[in-house]
C-alpha cells in the first residue's frame, strides 16, 4: 500500500480539491497517529475553561499564605524577646562591673547593702555582700545587680565577686601585744618583801 493511499489522498474528492486550488502534489506529512490530546490542550474551548483560578485554588493559596504570615510573625516576636533579653543581660553586666569598680576604687563605701536602687539607672537594684575569707586582710565582695520589673516578669540578674583588701586591716595590728605581767617579788613567809 502506498503512503498516499494510506493517508487517504487518492480519493476522488481529494483530486477535485487539489485541482480546484491548483495543487497537484501530495502532502508528505502524515497526521499524528492516535494523539488527540495535543490538539485538545490548545483548542479554544480548553483555553476558555482555564482562563482563571478556581475558588478552591484561591482559598488554598490564601490559607497557605496566611499560615506563613502567622509563623513568620511568631518567629519575629520570639526574636524581639531574645534581643531585649540580651540587651538586659548586657546592661546588668555593665552596671554590676561599674558598681564593683566604684567600691574597689573607694568611690562607694565597702559595706553590705541590700536591694538599693541605682541612682544613675532607675529600674535596677543592687546588693553588696562583704564576707571575710580565710586570708587575713582580704574580704570577698559580691555585687549583684537585678532588674526591677515590678513582678511582671522575671528580671535579669548579674553577680560578680572580687577579693579586695580590707581597708581597716593593719599588718602590725594582726599580732596581739603580749605585755609581760608586772614583775613580782616572791614573798617569804614571815618576812617582808
Amino acid at each position: 500500500m502506498r503512503a498516499a493511499e494510506k493517508w487517504g489522498s487518492g480519493g476522488v474528492g481529494e483530486k477535485g480539491r487539489r485541482a480546484k486550488h491548483g495543487c497537484n502534489h501530495v502532502s508528505p506529512t502524515p497526521p499524528l497517529p492516535h494523539s488527540p490530546t495535543p490538539f485538545l490542550l490548545f483548542s479554544p474551548s480548553f483555553l476558555r475553561r482555564r482562563a482563571g483560578f478556581s475558588l478552591l485554588e484561591v482559598m488554598l493559596a490564601t490559607s497557605i499564605l496566611l499560615g506563613c504570615v502567622i509563623v513568620l510573625s511568631e518567629l519575629a516576636g520570639i526574636g524581639r524577646q531574645h534581643a531585649a533579653a540580651a540587651e538586659d543581660i548586657s546592661t546588668a553586666q555593665w552596671l554590676c562591673q561599674n558598681r564593683l569598680n566604684q567600691i574597689v576604687a573607694g568611690v562607694a563605701p565597702l559595706e553590705s547593702v541590700d536591694s538599693a536602687p541605682l541612682d544613675d539607672d532607675p529600674g535596677w537594684l543592687y546588693s553588696v555582700d562583704v564576707e571575710p575569707v580565710g586570708q587575713a586582710g582580704l574580704e570577698a565582695v559580691r555585687v549583684s545587680v537585678t532588674q526591677d520589673t515590678g513582678g511582671l516578669r522575671p528580671g535579669q540578674t548579674c553577680s560578680l565577686v572580687r577579693w579586695v583588701r580590707d581597708p581597716s586591716y593593719q599588718p602590725g595590728a594582726a599580732t596581739t601585744d603580749q605585755t609581760a605581767p608586772p614583775a613580782t617579788t616572791p614573798v617569804q613567809p614571815g618576812g617582808t618583801p
